[in-house]
């Protein structure tokens, strides 16, 4: 069984992550960390989960993060994510972050139009671009997968074959 935690577990991305993770049949949910304060279950947080996943939610600190999981998703907002990474990644997790933080491989592009600074640019250069059409591979061996986002995914499927075919000229 791969041991799977959630970084950010009260985030609506993380309930359709979870019903996913749910049906997968060598996935076990061990961790699911929040930033919110107190004692609740996620069943309480997403009713919908109710008889099928009622795990207590833990309040997670940067510093101190589970260990013993596989890998980790982190579906903190854009920003807050980067606080959280490097944790994991020393630990040895594989981390599969779902905000923006590591889409961009130059520091100066995330910060262009993130309008924040990013605290975690040695990890950029790593973090490989999950976007299985082009880069299976090398997401099968990544310590840290970039998930993309919806629109450049949409754009990246569509011309992909255009620019592998000489179509188009980058």
């Amino acid at each position: 069984m791969i041991k799977v935690g959630i970084v950010g577990a009260t985030a609506y991305t993380s309930l359709e992550l979870i019903k996913i993770l749910l049906r997968h049949p060598d996935v076990d949910i061990s961790y699911l960390g929040t930033r919110r304060e107190g004692d609740f279950k996620i069943s309480d947080i997403f009713p919908v989960l109710t008889n099928t996943l009622d795990m207590p939610c833990s309040q997670m600190a940067q510093d101190d993060l589970p260990e013993g999981l596989d890998m980790v998703f982190v579906t903190l907002p854009p920003v807050i994510a980067m606080q959280y990474v490097p944790t994991l990644l020393n630990a040895g997790t594989r981390v599969v972050d779902l905000s923006a933080d590591y889409r961009f491989q130059k520091k100066s592009i995330y910060e262009k139009w993130y309008k924040a600074k990013h605290t975690d640019p040695s990890n950029l250069k790593n973090a490989i671009y999950g976007l299985p059409e082009i880069f299976r591979e090398k997401i099968r061996t990544a310590k840290l997968v970039a998930n993309p986002g919806c629109y450049p995914t949409s754009a990246i499927i569509g011309l992909a074959p255009l620019i592998s075919n000489g179509y188009v000229y980058t």
